[in-house]
């Protein structure tokens, strides 16, 4: 019986995460009550808000869904520029790895919402049109997959290469040099995170580029592997000995391998100018109050 329970609750703790190729079909996913951060309907003016991921995926209220066959046109005035390689939807139901670590369901919990769990992933790139009146806007991209951590992805705005380097993701404990009892290694966990660009537009038109380069975090990778180990100072001082620390490094945090390109939405608001009309005036001394108060 014993044998019998353990079992079921380890079915029951499975992974729950839905990759899907375009062909594919129904979605199977645990997404009850993935509702957390959820915005009203808002406004839109020359604000623009896009949910990428499937017609069946969740939608954050207020957004425009974009799913993997949504491609541009002037009708709309939107959509992909290039087919991504799949879609994907996280439930809730992630593995744990064990209780010296930060729990996988507090990280969900942290940044699922319905923006958040679904997106596209491409070996290649994303790219997405929005045509837009010319003026600046802050462009808000959300990058990240729930599941897997992501690295060293670029971001591109109309053709020039603003953010590179971009990671999405969440360490499994606070310290680089923990050692777990059982000697297991770690991967980091998935999460979601917003890059922000000001940018202004002139020609109508907002192209965003979602792709990768790993060229500086292996160049990083071969300098730090280079260095000696390094010194762990409160190990010292709490056990009365010298004690480096596990592993061959790196000893800074300097991202990781590019594995795909992962977007989860896109968001874009107007930069106004400050509310004020007319002439400056000068500071004057209102007679009413004494200066020996």
């Amino acid at each position: 019986m014993k044998r019998l329970m353990v079992l079921l609750c380890t079915i029951l703790l499975s992974v729950n995460i839905t990759i899907i190729p375009l062909a594919s079909g129904e979605l199977e996913n645990d997404l009850d009550g993935v509702t957390r951060g959820d915005r009203d309907e808002r406004e839109t003016g020359n604000s623009y808000f896009f949910d990428f991921g499937d017609r069946s995926s969740p939608l954050m209220n207020g957004y425009t869904s974009i799913n993997p066959l949504d491609s541009y046109s002037e009708d709309k005035g939107f959509g992909l520029l290039t087919t991504p390689d799949s879609y994907f939807v996280n439930g809730r139901r992630l593995p744990e790895y064990n209780p010296y670590v930060l729990p996988r369901s507090w990280v969900y919990g942290e940044y699922a919402n319905n923006l958040t769990v679904d997106g596209f992933r491409s070996q290649e790139n994303v790219t997405f049109r929005v045509d837009l009146p010319n003026g600046t806007y802050m462009v808000r991209t959300w990058i990240g997959d729930l599941q897997n951590p992501v690295y060293s992805m670029n971001l591109s705005y109309n053709g020039d290469w603003l953010k590179e380097g971009a990671d999405a993701f969440h360490t499994v404990h606070r310290s680089m040099y923990f050692s777990d009892p059982n000697k297991r290694d770690y991967q980091n966990y998935g999460c979601a995170f917003p890059y922000t660009q000001e940018i202004t537009i002139d020609n109508g038109t907002l192209v965003l580029c979602i792709a990768g380069n790993d060229t500086g975090f292996q160049q990083d990778l071969e300098a730090e592997l280079a260095k000696n180990p390094p010194f762990s100072y409160l190990a010292w001082m709490s056990q009365g000995y010298r004690k480096y620390s596990q592993g061959t490094g790196p000893w800074r945090y300097i991202g990781g391998e590019f594995s795909n390109a992962s977007v989860l939405g896109l968001e874009i608001f107007p930069v106004s100018d400050l509310p004020v009309t007319g002439d400056p005036g000068s500071l004057v001394l209102d007679p009413s109050i004494s200066t020996q108060d």
